[in-house]
């Protein structure tokens, strides 16, 4: 159980990366519409996530804080100290889901105008018709 444990928080350390790797190559091809913003905010979650991956396993296996016995000050702060890497990470994804929400807003705002405008029969403006680069992205 305990080598299952270690191959799979390796296996999630590594995936963070690939993950990260992956946006950040898309992102600078050209192949992703996302804002600065949201890439930044994906960035700095990719890396606390990979940060408290490689602090359970660091803490279990290398500084032996899988239990209290011996150490329990030493317990407590540090997995108090990943708790709080954890509700960061929390915090980072509600920004990322609200960066998505206001960008799909502005999506149906443009489209509601664009049908009233084709309704009431008036020519196309450029200005709305044309997306800004990374201002409305999926995922």
């Amino acid at each position: 159980m305990r080598n299952a444990l270690a191959v799979i928080l390796l296996a999630l350390m590594m995936g963070a990366l690939l993950l990260m790797v992956l946006e950040i190559r898309k992102w600078q091809t050209g192949r992703s519409v996302i804002s600065r913003r949201r890439l930044w905010i994906r960035m700095a979650g990719g890396t606390l996530l990979w940060a408290l991956v490689t602090a359970v396993f660091l803490g279990i296996y290398v500084l032996g804080l899988g239990t209290p016995q011996g150490r329990p000050v030493a317990f407590l702060v540090y997995w108090m100290s990943c708790v709080v890497v954890a509700f960061v990470l929390m915090f980072l994804a509600i920004a990322d889901m609200r960066e998505v929400e206001t960008r799909q807003t502005e999506r149906e705002m443009r489209m509601w105008r664009e049908m009233a405008r084709l309704i009431a029969g008036k020519p196309e403006s450029k200005d709305e018709t044309t997306d800004k680069p990374g201002s409305d992205a999926p995922g």
